[in-house]
């Protein structure tokens, strides 16, 4: 009986660990690593570390801090009261959602999937079918809430994996051209800024909600036994995302290296790098290999997308609308943007990310200090401050207003896309200090404990 338990956990947590790496590998982690290598040359290693815990270091954080709220995404900014709170979740969920990630997703797979398997020029009626099939599959796969998490984690991710595999492995066996010097004068910031940049804390949040309720209804019971499964689940997902990024990474240290000077140039982008790398390496497999990564990459992480988008909205409407046409909805619009014309969705989406995303990664790093800090005063000020700091660095680097970026660019840790961080810190720590021993302010009920052991 213990034996069948036991085993059973296995299965389960196999399942939902490969799920939710799937979820955080989109088609944008796969091509970001080779580009890296390219820029850090021999200094890859570094560049790799310093991208992974700017990516997979924020993400893991945020799934331990959403098992903490219990998978309620409203708890996220509790401290700033339920209105900026709600303000907040819904407008990272939009721009995440059918505003920018689900409909890239299909825009993708065109490219780096369809082009180079099928040479289908990039002309608007291919890429309507594209999108209407790849929506309709989404759609067949998401519209089971209970389901999601088991396709993804048992069907899914093993195609990915195995494409991926079969590419590193033959790269590194074979590589195309000695590792050359870094392309780049600061290693540090390359690696910081581009994981900075995948902003896939963001996606976690969202994703943590399916992976809680996946274990829920996998009969798990209790906030020990479910917090426990969670966390070794965002621990595998950080595994198997510290050896696909370090491949990934070697391999265009190694192979991309043949492209470093078109790459440094700008002559040859991050999808065409993948695309050139991956031909060299198979030959005439590598199209088939590329297409399959690429797809199953894209497919899994808009899965998890419209169906944690689909949840979010289900609540916010008390059910009035239900899940199932919200899956439906989200779909249809994900496909109209898609053929719209992604990159103006995305010249509006992306300065809207990159305000919200620092205030964001500010609350779920203090979820862990509400057990302490219990007035909400430092926690708003703290969170203006990083506002206001995020809205001065879009408008003056985004926008072009140069006294603004000029501004910015004075903060201490602006170079790594973290000029906000120290000042919202120091403001945290002096409205505590000023606080902590006052009595009357409104205090924050302290956030469940996580449980990693036995």
């Amino acid at each position: 009986m213990m034996e069948t338990q036991k085993r059973r956990r296995t299965v389960d947590l196999m399942t939902v660990g490969f799920a939710l790496f799937a979820m955080f590998f989109g088609a944008g982690n796969l091509i970001f690593p080779p580009h890296l290598g390219v820029f850090c040359g021999y200094e890859w290693w570094l560049g790799f570390l310093l991208y992974f815990a700017a990516d997979c270091g924020l993400a893991v954080l945020a799934v331990i801090a959403m098992v903490r709220l219990d998978g309620k995404i409203e708890r996220v900014a509790e401290p700033l009261g339920r209105i900026p709170s709600l303000l907040l979740a819904t407008a990272i969920i939009v721009c995440i959602g059918p505003g920018l990630a689900i409909p890239r997703t299909a825009a993708t797979t065109f490219e780096l999937a369809v082009i180079p398997l099928f040479g289908v020029e990039n002309a608007p009626l291919p890429l309507f079918i594209l999108s209407v099939i790849f929506f309709i599959v989404v759609m067949l796969l998401a519209i089971r809430p209970g389901k999601v998490v088991d396709i993804v984690g048992n069907f899914l991710t093993p195609i990915l994996l195995i494409s991926l595999a079969v590419l590193i492995i033959k790269g590194l066996t074979d590589p195309a051209a000695p590792i050359g010097a870094p392309l780049t004068d600061s290693v540090v910031r390359e690696g910081l800024y581009n994981g900075y940049q995948t902003l896939d804390m963001l996606g976690a949040i969202f994703f943590s909600i399916l992976v809680i309720a996946s274990i829920r209804g996998k009969g798990y019971s209790g906030t020990r036994a479910v917090s426990r499964m969670a966390f070794l689940a965002a621990m595998l997902s950080a595994v198997l995302l510290f050896l696909v990024y370090g491949g990934l990474t070697w391999l265009g240290a190694r192979n991309g290296a043949v492209w470093k000077d078109v790459v440094f140039s700008g002559d040859l982008n991050q999808a065409g790098l993948l695309i050139n790398i991956t031909k060299q390496v198979l030959g005439g497999a590598g199209n088939l290999v590329l297409a399959l990564a690429v797809a199953s990459a894209c497919l899994t992480t808009a899965i998890g997308t419209v169906s944690a988008t689909s949840e979010y909205f289900e609540k916010l409407f008390h059910g009035k609308i239900s899940y199932k046409k919200l899956v439906i909805i989200i779909c249809v619009l994900s496909a109209a943007v898609c053929n719209l014309g992604l990159s103006q969705i995305i010249s509006v989406s992306a300065p809207v990310l990159m305000v919200l995303f620092p205030v964001t990664i500010l609350m779920i790093a203090t979820v862990f200090l509400r057990g302490v800090v219990r007035s909400t005063l430092p926690y708003r000020a703290a969170a203006v401050v990083t506002l206001v700091i995020s809205l001065m660095d879009v408008l003056g680097n985004h926008f072009g207003i140069a006294p603004l970026a000029a501004a910015n660019a004075a903060l201490p840790l602006a170079q790594f896309g973290f000029s906000w961080l120290l000042p919202a810190a120091g403001t945290f720590l002096l409205l505590f200090l000023v606080t902590k021993n006052k009595t009357g302010a409104k205090e924050l009920s302290a956030p469940a404990p996580v449980y990693p052991g036995k």
